[in-house]
């Protein structure tokens, strides 16, 4: 039955071996290794013919040499044309992106330069011989056109902007997603490399653990066969030993010393194996390793040199853009200047002007002030002249002074009337007569309180609290920072700012709260708090356009007219705001999904790398398995030589 069980694992163990070895001719196996195969198969026949003759002597060790099968792929040429295939799409495709961007950029620019050439030709002319009212109408008039004309062009030009923008961004998001397929086809290529040469470390372990286990089994078999000689050769040498033990004793301790020598050559035989085993093991180890550094160094390198080509060029397409818009912001502000200077001069000519009328009005005024003042006088002593001679006379007579006295009344009535152009209040004259001598002409009332009531109050007192409560944030510069009291803060801002009066204040905080849907909201006031110095400007304009419209009584339209163009001020700078938001959102957006793409691809390879960790842990357990066994191996020795 031993035999038969013996036979069956050396089978089990041929078949085993010839299917590794289909698989490493199928995998090209150099004709060294398969010379070496050959001597190794006749070294095993060999022994195979010596072992019953030689049962009792040393068998010779097996040599195990394990190669390192490199894959024939050749990794730096494939590396190589990677690196130049996508650095010379990466040049066609900033090539092709630039030159869309110029032809883009040119239009848009064409029409910014018709734009700012229409408002400098654009030029005020004003006539000396017009009247000041008309002249002051005209010039509103062509301003608001105007500048309702070249705001249309704007909005027209932002609406053709953003259309062109956003049609850009989706151009670069396909091209975004076609170069990550790209590049994730290229990484697929070199996680396919990978995994080959993963394949083949796995089918060489398997051939290695076929190898050991053959070692077992063999070293199995021949200590069985050993024990079975063993023990026939101890019961012949017992028997032998009864038979001469009083004849020959020397003879007996001949034998003894050589069995002691055949164990020690035994055990030096397993303990070479044991070593060459050792030895092999470090090799493979120190070959992986070496191969493991050298693959993640290659790809290191390469990613380093493709993230940096990448900044250079990104930073040299943002260095021209920068440069561009540099200089086209120095054309537009040499421009704006211009315009600033026309603006300038015609603000100055006009004040001049405007001084000048202020001065001949002035004038006027106390002219008229002087004449009317002498009129008063003239009429008190008229009035002394006339009571005294009315004394004389009624003393005279009665009846006549009666006649004289209306007709006096009929003459004041005329004078304030005609001269005067005010009413006049008769009275009755006859109490005059129970009255001694205080008897005069009924002094005419009070000139009569304007008609023009002033206007209810379209603000509220909480909107005038926020108001100053704003401009104690935002005109904080203007106080000391030794006032400590809110009120004394506030006074001072108001005589910097030039608001006296409560209808100041009132028309001031009207300008915050535009229309009556915003004063009825209280969060817009907030909104308008980056505009307040644009408001206080505004107040300034609007209450010396306030003086002019008092003198010419076109009040109301001026207001009707100054809320427009502040609407259309505010809605212009939100729109510019908005604009440069969604302008500065475009590159970031771009770099976070490459660095994501290039996270998960990393995420992969570290997955491949805990492989490779697992699979040399269990070569170091099978290593240890055999230490275990070869150390069973030597129990069992131990335990035959004592018996």
């Amino acid at each position: 039955m031993d035999d038969l069980l013996s036979t069956s694992k050396e089978r089990r163990i041929e078949n085993r071996r010839n299917r590794i070895r289909k698989k490493l001719n199928k995998r090209e196996q150099t004709p060294q290794q398969s010379e070496q195969a050959a001597a190794s198969k006749n070294k095993e026949g060999e022994n195979a013919d010596d072992e019953p003759a030689n049962a009792g002597g040393a068998k010779s060790a097996y040599k195990f040499e394990y190669k390192n099968e490199e894959c024939k792929v050749n990794y730096d040429n494939l590396k190589r044309e990677i690196v130049n295939n996508l650095e010379e799409k990466k040049k066609d495709f900033l090539g092709e992106v630039s030159s869309q961007m110029n032809q883009k950029e040119q239009p848009f620019l064409e029409q910014i330069k018709k734009y700012v050439v229409g408002m400098n030709e654009n030029s005020f002319a004003i006539s000396s011989n017009a009247k000041e009212e008309k002249l002051t109408e005209q010039i509103e008039d062509t301003y608001q056109s105007e500048f309702q004309k070249n705001i249309a062009d704007v909005k027209a030009l932002a609406l053709k902007e953003k259309e062109s923008y956003k049609k850009k961004i989706e151009k670069y998001f396909s091209l975004l997603k076609y170069k990550d397929e790209k590049i994730k086809k290229v990484c697929e290529i070199n996680s396919k490399n990978v995994l080959s040469f993963i394949e083949l470390m796995r089918d060489q372990m398997e051939g290695y653990k076929t190898y050991l286990e053959d070692i077992l089994t063999k070293t199995r078999d021949e200590l069985n066969s050993k024990r079975k000689s063993l023990l026939n050769n101890n019961k012949e040498i017992l028997e032998d030993f009864i038979r001469m033990r009083d004849l020959n004793s020397t003879t007996f301790l001949d034998e003894l010393e050589s069995h002691k020598k055949l164990n020690h050559k035994i055990k030096e035989s397993h303990e070479k194996n044991h070593l060459n085993l050792k030895g092999k093991n470090e090799l493979l180890e120190g070959n992986l390793q070496t191969n493991m550094e050298h693959i993640q160094d290659i790809n290191r390198i390469i990613m380093e040199r493709e993230k940096k080509l990448y900044d250079y060029k990104l930073l040299q397409q943002k260095n021209n853009h920068n440069l561009k818009m540099i200089n086209f912001y120095k054309l537009e502000i040499n421009k704006l200047r211009e315009a600033l200077l026309s603006v300038k001069t015609y603000y100055y000519n006009y004040k001049i002007k405007s001084k000048k009328n202020i001065s001949e009005l002035i004038n006027q005024y106390e002219r008229i002030k002087f004449q009317f003042i002498q009129l008063q006088k003239r009429q008190k002593s008229y009035e002394q002249n006339f009571q005294k001679k009315y004394a004389k006379a009624w003393d005279l007579q009665k009846s006549e002074a009666n006649r004289h006295i209306e007709k006096l009344i009929s003459a004041n009535q005329i004078i304030h009337e005609q001269i005067f152009m005010k009413e006049f209040c008769k009275t009755n004259y006859k109490h005059l007569v129970e009255e001694n001598y205080n008897i005069g002409s009924v002094p005419p009332k009070e000139d009569s309180k304007p008609n023009d009531a002033e206007n209810a109050k379209q603000v509220t007192h909480n909107q005038i609290e926020q108001v100053k409560n704003l401009l104690l944030q935002e005109c904080n510069f203007l106080v000391d920072g030794d006032a400590e009291d809110e009120q004394e803060k506030l006074k001072k801002i108001f005589n910097y700012i030039g608001v006296h009066t409560q209808d100041d204040l009132e028309l001031l905080t009207q300008l915050f709260y535009m229309d009556d849907q915003q004063e009825n909201d209280e969060g817009d006031l907030a909104h308008n708090s980056e505009y307040t110095l644009d408001i206080i400007f505004k107040y300034y304009q609007e209450k010396e356009k306030e003086n002019v419209c008092r003198i010419a009584q076109n009040k109301q339209k001026y207001k009707n007219r100054l809320n427009i163009s502040l609407k259309l001020i505010i809605e212009r700078k939100k729109q510019e705001k908005e604009y440069w938001d969604n302008l500065a959102r475009i590159t970031p957006h771009d770099t976070i999904e490459l660095w994501k793409t290039f996270l998960i691809f990393i995420e992969k390879y570290y997955h491949l790398l805990k492989e490779r960790a697992t699979i040399i842990q269990n070569i170091f357990s099978e290593e240890k398995l055999v230490k275990e066994n070869m150390s069973k191996i030597n129990r069992m020795k131990e335990a035959l030589s004592k018996l």
